[in-house]
């Protein structure tokens, strides 16, 4: 009986590890388009707030970049503080969130949303080759019946495997 619970706890940790590190963030550039088209069409504020945490900086990542002394655009200085963090983070929310209410197919005659295409302006480049760290400029044009609209991420960098929007 005591087996089975160590078992049984065992698996219910791996499956809430592994749960957490699948929604850690994007890897995929378009992966992560195709998700924020998909949020937009929902109208979900609730998946918006934890796409945007997706790719937004945390902590960790913030101290990754201290102890290797890549201070990107002053980065480190702008995300060290908790607040200053998460006042930046819910700015971007706020904009994702009004951008999500002039899409949304309640409030727009049009029907269905469609991902027209998927521009990256600059080819993602390794900008720090011993921390394998890369930049990207990316932009989604979505369309919506008659109306097209763009989406600007702005600038991205790309650490550790997942794509993050600094700004």
């Amino acid at each position: 009986m005591k087996t089975n619970f160590l078992i049984f706890g065992t698996l219910l940790a791996l499956l809430f590890i592994y749960s957490g590190c699948s929604q850690s963030g994007y890897s995929d550039l378009q992966k992560m388009a195709i998700d924020f088209v998909d949020i937009l069409e929902s109208g979900n504020e609730s998946q918006l707030k934890k796409f945007n945490s997706r790719i937004s900086p945390n902590q960790t990542m913030i101290d990754y970049l201290s102890k290797h002394e890549f201070d990107y655009q002053k980065i480190i200085k702008k995300y060290k503080s908790k607040n200053e963090r998460e006042n930046v983070n819910e700015k971007r929310y706020q904009t994702f969130l009004t951008f999500m209410q002039s899409f949304h197919p309640k409030s727009k005659k049009g029907g269905k949303l469609h991902l027209k295409n998927i521009e990256i302006h600059t080819k993602p480049k390794v900008i720090n080759e011993e921390l394998d760290i890369s930049y990207a400029v990316f932009e989604i044009t979505i369309k919506q019946g008659e109306l097209h609209s763009v989406h600007n991420f702005g600038e991205l960098l790309k650490i550790n495997g997942e794509w993050k929007r600094f700004y």
